[in-house]
């Protein structure tokens, strides 16, 4: 715990800014408490400490699948920042539908790993959404498997929105593409156009 508090703001500020400068909203995550650090270790590593991977941990939001898949690309290329572990939970979500990626990563300088999830926004929405619907259904008397289909369609149909939204986006941007063109295009051979002298008879 002691190595955590030392290398905490480091690491967060190395890593923070890697992800802003992808667009994401990076989030600090709270120390894990002794306890829990204790109790993951006895339960899951027979006791070796060492090996609990998210007493440093954060969390980006990103606003579009670029942008976070640019952000993956970045924290893996060699620098001060090194991915050791990862979890594709986008291509495999959890049994849930919810999809993200888990890094377990290291900053150059620090004896540490820490934990970091990129999350897509449209996604945390209806995550959050979900839990409070949740509770309420579970009061209506709706049973968990239930609850579980609703929020996968959920996700199912907000990911066919998310990716429309994005195909959209790059149509727009190919138009503005083959307009710019066009008008280079108008430019040049207005340039190459040679007046010729009216002479009047």
């Amino acid at each position: 715990m002691t190595a955590a508090e030392t290398y905490n703001s480091v690491m967060h500020g190395i890593v923070r800014a890697i992800v802003e400068g992808m667009n994401g909203v990076y989030q600090e995550g709270p120390l894990k408490m002794k306890e829990r650090v204790g109790e993951k270790a006895q339960n899951d590593y027979n006791g070796d400490f060492l090996k609990v991977v998210d007493i440093v941990r954060s969390s980006a939001v990103f606003h579009s699948f670029d942008d976070l898949s640019r952000a993956i690309v970045a924290l893996n290329k060699p620098g001060v920042v090194q991915v050791v572990r990862s979890k594709d939970r986008v291509t495999t979500p959890l049994p849930s539908g919810y999809r993200d990626v888990l890094l377990n990563v290291t900053v150059e300088g620090c004896a540490m790993v820490m934990e970091l999830q990129l999350h897509l926004k449209d996604v945390i929405a209806v995550k959050e959404e979900a839990h409070r619907i949740y509770d309420f259904m579970r009061t209506l008397g709706w049973e968990k498997d239930e609850i579980d289909d609703v929020e996968m369609t959920a996700l199912s149909d907000l990911e066919k929105q998310s990716a429309l939204r994005s195909r959209q986006s790059t149509m727009e941007s190919c138009e503005m593409q083959v307009a710019e063109d066009d008008l280079s295009g108008v430019a040049g051979n207005v340039e190459m156009v040679q007046v010729n002298p009216v002479h009047a008879p």
